[in-house]
């Protein structure tokens, strides 16, 4: 943002990380001083205590700022900065805004039905500290349009009884939440694409990733079933995306995690319109699936792997906790149960897009638990990037893989 109508200085204020802002002001004098070579300098000021009396410090080193008008400046860029600080969590938001439409309409587009059900998501919160968080969420998310409701803890245990809920101090619900079936969306994009002329090959093994020159370009792909010549590869192998990345000599950081999930037997004392219920301190959900529940807890000490058989010993402590949370549970069988495998990034962001030093190698990975609510935009996106350059949709330049090593990772709270 500009100050010349006060000053004649420009400055720009953007992040690093979540606990530092860099300041560079652009002007001449100042520049030629600080650096001869006329490059942008950066005044770091660390941790956000204090920080308009570290902003007025730093300003008055290199600005001639009047006293009168040091407090309106000081003001102006805090709250920028605070604008910002927020903007971590926005494009989480941005991304389902965009995703939940698609899904909406995809049957009408793909012909393909897919059992979308409004029946909301409903975070329980137990403690302070998340209270403290999800109050900030919600601000933001109203902002955005996005009109989720906060609950006080008695309003809960009173629409919903079936919750032992006593422990609970609040709640958000945002009732267009739903769910959808994801057999039928993969179903449905994979049969319309082949109708456009795409084809899909299944059964089949990536054994490399071909490049020339330097810094590297992708010639080709190296299958069991042969070489497939190319000038564009786009990786979206989720957990094993790591691993695909290593076949063409970029490292990428994600980390495959176990989550598993059993479903039950009927369930009649609940109400049809019982929501998606996130116990969020325990990472422990439950929602209505056919005439029973579908649930699931993380293992907060879960090793990396690729392991996917199901922990039966952890399977017993996720149902002692979701009785305790919901008691019916107890009077419930086991229908089936499995585990899958979550794609983790260092920050639980994906990243979307390509990677400078080899061209033609695109990423589309690292949901880190959101991949299927914006599985559809992410495609959207990535259309765009492949053929324009550029997302439209979606500012999504924060996402790219270069934020790992520059050290602009972007910190998720609502993770489960």
């Amino acid at each position: 943002f500009y100050l010349n109508k006060f000053f004649k200085y420009s400055c720009l204020v953007y992040f690093r990380n979540p606990e530092t802002v860099v300041l560079d002001f652009q002007y001449s004098r100042v520049l030629t001083w600080l650096n001869p070579e006329n490059h942008l300098t950066g005044i770091r000021v660390t941790k956000f205590n204090g920080i308009r009396q570290q902003v007025d410090d730093q300003l008055s080193k290199f600005i001639p700022i009047a006293p009168h008008h040091q407090g309106l400046i000081t003001d102006f860029i805090y709250s920028f900065i605070i604008l910002l600080f927020h903007h971590t969590l926005f494009i989480n938001v941005r991304l389902s805004q965009t995703s939940l439409p698609m899904l909406a309409r995809f049957e009408a587009e793909t012909g393909q039905a897919i059992d979308y059900r409004r029946c909301g998501y409903l975070f329980l919160l137990t403690n302070e500290a998340d209270v403290a968080a999800f109050r900030r969420n919600v601000a933001m998310q109203h902002r955005l349009g996005v009109m989720t409701e906060w609950w006080p803890g008695d309003d809960v245990r009173r629409r919903w009884p079936q919750l032992a809920a006593n422990d609970v101090l609040a709640a958000v619900f945002y009732d267009e939440d739903g769910l959808v079936d994801p057999n039928g969306v993969v179903a449905g994009y994979i049969s319309a694409a082949r109708r456009l002329g795409v084809q899909a090959l299944t059964g089949v093994t990536v054994t490399g990733i071909e490049r020339v020159g330097d810094p590297g370009r992708v010639q080709a792909v190296h299958t069991n079933r042969g070489r497939l010549a190319c000038n564009l590869v786009v990786n979206a192998a989720g957990p094993w995306s790591g691993a695909v990345s290593a076949l063409a000599g970029v490292p990428l950081p994600i980390t495959p995690l176990r989550r598993q999930m059993l479903t039950t037997t009927a369930t009649p004392d609940l109400p049809p319109d019982f929501p998606f219920v996130i116990d969020f301190a325990q990472s422990l959900y439950f929602h209505r699936e056919g005439p029973g529940l579908l649930t699931g807890m993380s293992n907060p000490h879960q090793p990396p792997g690729f392991d996917e058989a199901v922990d039966e010993a952890w399977e017993m402590i996720h149902m002692t906790a979701a009785i305790e949370r919901l008691p019916l549970l107890a009077h419930t069988g086991r229908v089936a149960h499995w585990a899958g495998l979550y794609e983790v990034t260092p920050d639980a962001h994906p990243i979307l897009g390509p990677v400078p030093q080899l061209a033609g190698y695109h990423l589309v990975t690292g949901f880190s638990g959101h991949g299927f609510m914006h599985g559809p935009v992410s495609g959207l996106l990535m259309a765009e990037l492949i053929l324009d350059g550029q997302a439209h949709t979606l500012d999504v330049r924060q996402l790219d893989y270069a934020r790992f090593a520059e050290g602009r990772l972007i910190q998720e709270y609502n993770v489960i």
